[in-house]
């Protein structure tokens, strides 16, 4: 968790990090919603090397701004 920096007065602060937009579904308002989200924990790793070609697993968890 070296993102996150806490201040003397026990507030969560997150360190600058590059953010992005995104549109979703609401499903309990049934509407199209917008939020500033970034990346945690990604995690990319080659699953198979192929000749031909490879295969990547990529992991990651949005959160919300």
């Amino acid at each position: 968790m070296d993102d996150v920096e806490v201040d003397s007065g026990g507030e969560t602060e997150f360190k600058q990090q590059d953010k992005i937009t995104v549109g979703y579904f609401d499903t309990e308002t049934l509407t199209v919603k917008t939020a500033e989200i970034y990346v945690e924990g990604d995690k990319a790793s080659l699953v198979k090397d192929t000749s031909i070609k490879w295969l990547w697993s990529v992991n990651f968890t949005l959160k919300e701004f």
